[in-house]
């Protein structure tokens, strides 16, 4: 079941302005409503688990790259790149995992 609210997608909508695949080399044009995407921090993620509905873990997405054409391994390091950025975070610990919450 997902958290996700009104709120923390008005949030990661409002944060991110544009469609962030798109941004980082997404294969395709921009295509459909707006979504929100979910990535684990570590490269592996989480086998059989979607990533957390909160803001590190959410990229504004066009439907297009969210679902149609999910983003490469490279666009979502890019992704992971930019919230360790904006948050101020390590990303070494970022892709170790260390800001998950178990």
């Amino acid at each position: 079941m997902s958290k996700m609210t009104t709120a923390l997608w008005m949030e990661v909508v409002a944060r991110d302005g544009t469609c962030v695949p798109a941004v980082f080399g997404a294969w395709g044009a921009c295509s459909g409503t707006t979504t929100v995407e979910h990535f684990w921090h570590r490269p592996q993620g989480v086998k059989g688990k979607r990533a957390p509905d909160d803001p590190l873990h959410l990229v504004r997405s066009c439907w297009g790259h969210n679902v149609d054409h999910p983003p490469s391994h490279e666009v979502r390091m890019k992704m992971r790149e930019y919230i360790a950025r904006y948050y101020g975070l390590d990303l070494e610990a970022l892709l170790r995992g260390d800001y998950e919450v178990q």
